[in-house]
C-alpha cells in the first residue's frame, strides 16, 4: 500500500557523493580509506573513467572524519567527510595540490592550513630576530609588536571557527592546532623549554 511504502521509505539513509577528478589517473583503480594516525583502512574502491573522474557513495553509517583517496604509489589526497557532498580536483599547479570545488568542511580546513603554513613561516623568520636585537634597539619594538600581533591574530582565527562553526569536524581539527602564547621576553632555549612544558 501507499501508506506502507511511505513508512518503509522513511528509514532510508541519506547518501553523499565523494567525487574526485584526477587527470593523471584515467582508467585507474582508486582506493578510498579511512585513517587514524598512520593507519589507513580501505573501505571501498572504484575505477576512474577516461578523464580521471571517480565517484564514491557514502551514507550515514560512515563515521565523520578524515578519509584518504589513494590513486598511485605514494599518491593520495586526504579529505574530511561529515555528511555532505565532496568534489575535489587534483591540480598540481595549485598551492595545495588540489582544488576543492564543493565541501564547506574541506574549504574551511584547508584554507586554515594554508593560513597556518604562512603563519609558521613568518614566525620562523621572527624567532631569531627577537633573539638577535637587544631590547634598547629601536627596531626591537617593531619586531616584538609583530611577534605578538601574529600570535593574537592566529588565536582570533581559531576562535572564529569555534564560535561560528562549533559542530564542524574541521573546527575540531583546527582547535588541535592551538598553541600557547609565546612571550617575546623568552629567548632561544627558554622559548623552546616553555613550549615543551605547555604544549
Amino acid at each position: 500500500s501507499l501508506f506502507f511504502g511511505l513508512i518503509g521509505g522513511s528509514g532510508c539513509q541519506n547518501h553523499f557523493h565523494i567525487t574526485f577528478h584526477i587527470p593523471s589517473a584515467a582508467d585507474t583503480t582508486i582506493i578510498l580509506g579511512s585513517f587514524y594516525g598512520e593507519k589507513v583502512t580501505p573501505v571501498d574502491s572504484a575505477l576512474t573513467d577516461s578523464k580521471g573522474k571517480v565517484v564514491f557513495r557514502m551514507d550515514e553509517s560512515m563515521h565523520p572524519g578524515m578519509y584518504r583517496v589513494i590513486f598511485g604509489k605514494g599518491l593520495y589526497s586526504d579529505f574530511i567527510f561529515n555528511y555532505e557532498d565532496v568534489v575535489i580536483e587534483i591540480n598540481k599547479d595549485s598551492e595545495k595540490g588540489f582544488e576543492i570545488i564543493e565541501s564547506l568542511e574541506n574549504k574551511r580546513y584547508y584554507d586554515f592550513l594554508v593560513y597556518d603554513m604562512n603563519y609558521q613561516r613568518k614566525m620562523e623568520l621572527l624567532n631569531p630576530m627577537v633573539d638577535l636585537y637587544p631590547d634598547d634597539d629601536p627596531f626591537a619594538e617593531e619586531i616584538t609588536q609583530q611577534f605578538v600581533s601574529l600570535q593574537k591574530k592566529r588565536d582570533s582565527v581559531i576562535d572564529f571557527h569555534v564560535r561560528e562553526f562549533p559542530d564542524s569536524y574541521a573546527t575540531r581539527l583546527i582547535k588541535l592546532q592551538r598553541s600557547p602564547f609565546l612571550d617575546p621576553a623568552l629567548k632561544g632555549e627558554e622559548r623552546f623549554e616553555y613550549l615543551k612544558r605547555h604544549y
